[in-house]
């Protein structure tokens, strides 16, 4: 899915997890590629979940270089990734370069997931985001998001991280310096120790934004370089890519 310009909606990309090789090993097959889609969404950017609980579904996902704006109804996300109720535990789940923008939203949240083997975050850039990252255990007392790697991210405004059991033995990380500590050892659903350590929090600012095109970071952004191969976080990762239809 990609190039889309997509507008009017309560989430730009519904998408229902279910490709597995087979029953007997249930081994994932890399499913969907979400990628250079502008997407003005009311609840979710994009939402991966399933129908019903008990079905095989569990597949891979790649969303990368998206922009999501528009996030307004009841606590929105730029990612909503709900698959704890699948029979098996969902693959790779990779978000990288994208910019979520919740400006529009009052109780937002940049992303939150349920159930993963491996996701990673890496290079987005998330605009007063009230809670960044949730990852927890909401429908299920045993699958879990499991946070791999998570790293180069622009937190525009506060930072706040949730993890492990939804509002039963919940850990939070109110400050960007509190969740550079956490360890795999402290955590369900962190999988690594030391997230987002070259990560960075700054004010918000209209500023960061180019006044033609809202949607691409100005030539002042701090999230030029920020990557470890001197690339830009968020979608504009060269600063040519062509995001939406509309180019």
């Amino acid at each position: 899915i990609e190039h889309n310009t997509i507008r009017n909606v309560d989430s730009g990309v519904m998408w229902k997890d279910h490709f597995i090789k087979d029953i007997a090993t249930r081994q994932h097959v890399f499913e969907s590629e979400i990628r250079y889609n502008l997407i003005t969404a009311a609840s979710y950017g994009v939402l991966v979940q399933i129908r019903g609980t008990n079905t095989p579904e569990a597949g891979d996902n790649y969303i990368h270089h998206n922009v999501v704006n528009g996030l307004s109804l009841g606590e929105p996300a730029g990612l909503r990734f709900a698959m704890s109720e699948a029979h098996a535990q969902s693959g790779l789940l990779r978000f990288e370069h994208n910019l979520v923008d919740c400006r529009s939203a009052a109780t937002p949240l940049g992303f939150t997931l349920d159930a993963s083997k491996d996701a990673r975050f890496l290079g987005n850039i998330f605009v007063k985001c009230g809670l960044p990252v949730e990852a927890t255990m909401k429908f299920s007392r045993t699958i879990h998001a499991n946070i791999t790697r998570m790293n180069h991210n622009l937190y525009v405004g506060d930072f706040m991280a949730v993890m492990d059991r939804y509002s039963d033995g919940e850990t939070l990380y109110s400050t960007l310096p509190a969740w550079q500590s956490a360890l795999n050892s402290g955590s369900l659903s962190l999988g690594h120790d030391h997230p987002d350590q070259n990560s960075r929090t700054v004010a918000y600012s209209p500023a960061l934004f180019s006044t033609t095109n809202p949607n691409m970071h100005s030539i002042t952004s701090p999230a030029r370089a920020m990557m470890s191969d001197g690339s830009n976080a968020g979608p504009y990762q060269l600063g040519s890519e062509q995001i939406g239809a509309d180019w």
